[in-house]
């Protein structure tokens, strides 16, 4: 093989190199292309929004009958009538409930023309069976027609169940409601004094108030930074009870869920219950008559910080000092048309503080 030989093969593999690297380039760019453009399988998202199902059967309920079916007959009445609602169950409980209660409270005011009246207040029981793959439905009928009104509410175990408002009379004798089922909200409730100091170690209960019914109390212990969480609390008023002593009340809201599927920040309280002794003071004249109005000024001695404390006694010349922390005050006593008088106390930690009286003497 000569040189020109030698420099005709050089090329050839040379140009059939760059086709290759050619091709194969352009075989991986339509590969990345082609994956880019196939569709990517998305996590299925817990969400609070109400699941779209096919609604189902209309169960009906009243006058001691319990029917399903959409053509279920409803008898006109001059007196009564019928609520007939939907319920939205939330995607993050699909599978999870099973049945469901329904109340209906007639909202019967206090003016002096509804205190003879009765108020209408009834449970329906567990006739509602939720449906699979589709969306409750129901009707209760042989309601008394009000001139104040119904609340109907869903209720079910270990589910926050929504309410409405509705008019049920001799115009209005059907009405429509729309309620929805969702998950119970996680609650944080912190537990201070009133120097910000954490109760630790602090049992306690959450008793509910009010509606919704069909809750349960809850029972908490604060940690070390003087915090319980509640991992599934239904939404309403609840009180703070410690030591069968009710020391302050919480609201619960319903658990919200942003589109995305990110949780919001779990919901939180705070509540102060104050620790120290109670210090009496009484305050007399010279016939040992107690004096109205006069101003009391109590200053803790034994710290850097100015706390003061004041207040105006009684008719009977009594005021009381509350929740005081252990230590030394002085209390300076004025009262106008008597000389001023100061005393110096101490507040022990184990023992309740006795009364202190003081005797004024007039000004000369």
């Amino acid at each position: 093989m000569n040189v020109r030989d030698v420099v005709v093969l050089t090329g050839l593999l040379a140009v059939l190199a760059a086709g290759a690297a050619l091709l194969f380039g352009f075989g991986a760019e339509a590969a990345h292309v082609s994956a880019l453009d196939e569709p990517r399988q998305e996590e299925p998202v817990e969400s609070d929004e109400p699941a779209e199902l096919p609604d189902a059967p209309v169960v009906v309920v009243g006058n001691d009958r319990i029917d399903t079916a959409d053509d279920a007959s409803s008898s006109s009445h001059a007196t009564v009538g019928a609520i007939e609602g939907r319920v939205g169950i939330t995607t993050s409980l699909l599978g999870e409930v099973e049945c469901f209660h329904v109340r209906v409270q007639e909202l019967v005011g206090a003016s002096s023309s509804a205190a003879a009246h009765k108020p209408y207040d009834k449970i329906w029981p567990n006739a509602f069976v939720v449906p699979e793959r589709s969306t409750p439905r129901f009707r209760l009928e042989g309601i008394p027609f009000s001139p104040y009104g119904y609340r109907v509410e869903l209720i079910a175990e270990h589910c926050n169940g929504s309410s409405q408002v509705v008019r049920l009379n001799a115009n209005e004798p059907e009405a429509q409601v729309s309620l929805t089922l969702s998950r119970p909200a996680m609650f944080t409730l912190r537990v201070q004094d009133q120097h910000y100091q954490a109760h630790t170690d602090w049992d306690f209960e959450l008793r509910p108030l009010g509606a919704p019914a069909g809750r349960t109390t809850a029972t908490g212990r604060t940690d070390r930074f003087g915090t319980a969480l509640f991992d599934s609390l239904i939404q309403g008023t609840y009180i703070v009870v410690h030591e069968n002593y009710e020391v302050g009340e919480v609201q619960v809201q319903p658990r919200v869920m942003p589109r995305s599927g990110h949780p919001i920040a779990v919901q939180s309280a705070t509540i102060v219950v104050p620790v120290g002794r109670d210090l009496r003071i009484e305050i007399f004249g010279p016939a040992g008559v107690g004096l109205a109005s006069t101003e009391l000024e109590l200053q803790k001695t034994d710290t850097i910080r100015n706390e003061r404390f004041e207040g105006v006694t009684d008719v009977g010349g009594i005021y009381t000092f509350q929740f005081l922390a252990p230590g030394r005050y002085q209390l300076n006593v004025h009262a106008p048309g008597f000389e001023r008088t100061s005393r110096s106390i101490t507040i022990d930690e184990e023992t309740a503080a006795e009364p202190l009286q003081v005797h004024l003497a007039p000004t000369r």
